[in-house]
């Protein structure tokens, strides 16, 4: 699980930043048809971020706030989830690099 916590210690949306009501997103969302509910699959998201993600596959990048080594082990998930992924994707961002990671 990811969240992010502020220098006061409070959680704090891995999206936006705010430190409104957190809630734990699916990176891969459920509607792909895998088993998605594994620890490596949550990201503390704010309700606003949340429902702006929907069901959604984003770069592990769309989560600006967490840090760099955490948004490092999303992308290791994704590339894990990676044929999943391809067949459930409607962004070309993303179908590209998914496409990309084969050739690493």
């Amino acid at each position: 699980m990811f969240f992010v916590k502020n220098e006061k210690g409070d959680y704090i949306c891995a999206r936006c930043g705010c430190g409104g009501k957190i809630t734990k997103d699916h990176f891969i969302p459920k509607s792909c048809g895998m088993t998605v509910n594994e620890e490596g699959n949550y990201v503390g998201i704010c309700e606003k971020c949340n429902r702006e993600k929907g069901d959604d596959i984003v770069l592990p990048s769309w989560y600006s706030f967490l840090p760099r080594g955490q948004q490092e082990e999303l992308r290791r998930y994704l590339r894990y989830a990676r044929s999943y992924v391809l067949q459930k994707c409607k962004d070309e961002e993303v179908e590209k690099y998914l496409r990309e990671m084969k050739r690493e």
